[in-house]
């Protein structure tokens, strides 16, 4: 499958090993010169990182519904306790003496609590404890190279408790060799694109090791291919009606991507236009209220409006001079709040 199982430089050997489907499930280190060894256990709820167990500490992780976008990290000071599974090669299974199935397990409280604040395309810029205090903040680099500052814990004496490894959307900070986890591959920051090929070749583009076009608008959470991220996109209207031509609607495209992210391929695009590129009218009335230069807005707005409630990537193009000249008019142009939010009729 061409994962990373080794690495080893000047400072760590680490071995990694991963489940069936790919998820990484385990990543054991050992630094050279003090001899410390570390031993974490991942645990995987879909695509999403759901937890990270050691010795010294675990870390649970809550995101936004059907969203790798993090909300809170919830922690406490013991590895955690894992159901024992039990060897049926030589007896019939039975779910009824299946100890997974019939022990109940105590549930455990957190020690302490911190809270994200990301950007536009769910990078964790921030976070904060309960009392509302910044306890971790990071500066980036364009393609994700992080500068970390930390404060204290309340609860915590070692203030390396205190720690962020989720970084663009879908990856994973590895210390040891400075690499991002990408769910299918790994990512370089110092770089800005993957150490491996696309699974699928050429057919991904002529780049087989590219991320993305820009890391401002645009996300690859699973290392597979990147998507438009629908917070970055405005709406050109300020209603639009629910159902499409073909019989569907709104309500049920935004389930279908929640359900299969990957079916936003299968959508036909979303037409975007800069704002630099829309009629000097129109820019004008954007601008009064209160529109940017550097603003997209979109030509679909119902499709926009299913990938923002599904909280997923989106197909995107760029309209034609032609589309821009017939569609992106003064009067198509009915947003209040220079295209942030948008209603149903």
């Amino acid at each position: 499958m061409g994962r990373l199982i080794r690495s080893r430089n000047n400072q760590y050997t680490a071995e990694y090993r991963y489940d069936a489907l790919g998820r990484r499930i385990q990543k054991r280190s050992k630094h050279h010169h003090t001899g410390q060894e570390q031993n974490i256990i991942y645990g995987w709820d879909g695509d999403t990182l759901a937890y990270e167990s050691s010795a010294d500490i675990t870390k649970h992780y809550f995101y936004e519904k059907d969203s790798f976008v993090p909300l809170l990290q919830a922690a406490y000071h013991h590895p955690i306790e894992l159901h024992q599974t039990q060897d049926w090669t030589e007896k019939t299974y039975s779910i009824y003496k299946d100890p997974l199935w019939n022990t109940l397990k105590q549930s455990q409280g957190f020690d302490d609590v911190w809270f994200y604040h990301c950007d536009h395309l769910g990078t964790p810029q921030e976070m904060s404890n309960q009392t509302g205090a910044i306890v971790w903040k990071a500066q980036y680099k364009a393609w994700g190279e992080c500068k970390v500052e930390q404060a204290k814990s309340d609860f915590f004496e070692n203030s390396e408790i205190i720690s962020n490894n989720l970084c663009f959307q879908g990856q994973y900070f590895d210390g040891e060799t400075g690499l991002h986890y990408n769910r299918y591959r790994y990512y370089s920051p110092y770089v800005g694109r993957f150490i491996s090929k696309d699974p699928i070749g050429l057919l991904g583009g002529f780049n087989v090791y590219s991320y993305a076009p820009n890391p401002v608008g645009w996300v690859d959470p699973l290392g597979l291919e990147r998507i438009k991220s629908p917070k970055t996109i405005r709406y050109s209207q300020n209603g639009y009606s629910p159902c499409f031509g073909d019989g569907g609607n709104v309500n049920g495209l935004a389930h279908r991507l929640a359900a299969d992210p990957s079916y936003a391929a299968k959508v036909e695009p979303i037409r975007l236009v800069r704002f630099k590129d829309l009629p000097q009218n129109v820019q004008a009335k954007l601008l009064e209220q209160g529109a940017k230069s550097n603003m997209v807005y979109s030509l679909d707005n119902r499709r926009l409006a299913a990938a923002k409630q599904s909280k997923t990537g989106v197909n995107t193009r760029w309209a034609t001079p032609e589309e821009i000249k017939q569609e992106a008019t003064l009067r198509r142009f009915s947003t209040n709040d220079a295209g942030k939010t948008i209603c149903h009729n």
